[in-house]
């Protein structure tokens, strides 16, 4: 039903709710209890049924049941959001955890080195590595457990980056926080930023997706637009030149 590509990984959820998981492992990515390489999918261990999974740099995550969010992989920067302490090494959980709060969440999706969900209320949280301020709390320091997002805002979708995040709200609106080199944020400029910054141009958009250094977003009448970094032609327009607001991919009527 649904699929999502990380760095070296993938993952999948089947139409009976499944999670699978395929490619690199050395992380514990793959959610099966290994640390193998694995070139065909392999089930996700624990018998969860998801709703979906988001694969990130070297950890997955993803929402089951009862909008419980579990999380694993990597955790060297806290990103599995289980409250450790302390980081456990570049396999931490090789198979599913619960990420913390008690929180029940209609999506998440896994970033480079931090995750973020959108609460069944609408509130985002985020967690990881928080340093780019991509956590959106304020702060830029590491967090283990999920901090909401200042600014109250109230979130349909969420996607978490290289080292930024971005979201688009319940009425539309395009947010973006964290790093904000080559205009990533698409806030008309280039700074870092540690709280939701309003998209520019006034567009309305339906969903919106953070890669490593640049964001591309669909508009409410089928529009692409896309911002950031354009060393290779990311965004679509026909030029090389990086954006710090949303430009319209060519092709488009």
């Amino acid at each position: 039903t649904s699929l999502s590509a990380g760095t070296g990984f993938a993952c999948g959820v089947t139409t009976d709710g499944a999670a699978y998981c395929w490619m690199g492992g050395q992380t514990g990515q793959l959610g099966n209890g290994s640390t193998e390489f694995s070139s065909s999918p392999v089930p996700v261990s624990g018998g969860l049924t998801f709703l979906s999974v988001s694969a990130g740099g070297g950890a997955a995550c993803g929402v089951a049941g009862a909008s419980t969010a579990y999380c694993w992989g990597a955790n060297d920067f806290g990103q599995l959001g289980a409250a450790t302490t302390e980081p456990c090494g570049f396999a931490c959980s090789t198979t599913p955890v619960v990420v913390s709060g008690n929180l029940s969440f209609g999506s998440v999706s896994a970033g480079g080195f931090h995750a973020c969900g959108v609460a069944i209320d609408g509130t985002a949280y985020c967690w990881g590595r928080g340093t780019e301020g991509q956590l959106g709390n304020g702060d830029t320091s590491q967090q283990t457990i999920p901090q909401a997002v200042t600014g109250g805002l109230t979130f349909a979708t969420l996607s978490a980056g290289g080292t930024h995040t971005c979201g688009v709200t319940t009425d539309h609106t395009a947010y973006c926080w964290g790093e904000g080199s080559e205009g990533r944020l698409g806030d008309g400029s280039t700074n870092q930023q540690a709280t939701p910054q309003p998209v520019s141009g006034g567009l309305n958009f339906a969903s919106i997706s953070a890669g490593s250094t640049a964001t591309c977003a669909l508009s409410l009448d089928g529009r692409v637009y896309c911002w950031g970094s354009n060393d290779f032609g990311q965004l679509g327009d026909g030029t090389r030149s990086d954006r710090m607001t949303p430009v319209l991919v060519l092709g488009q009527p």
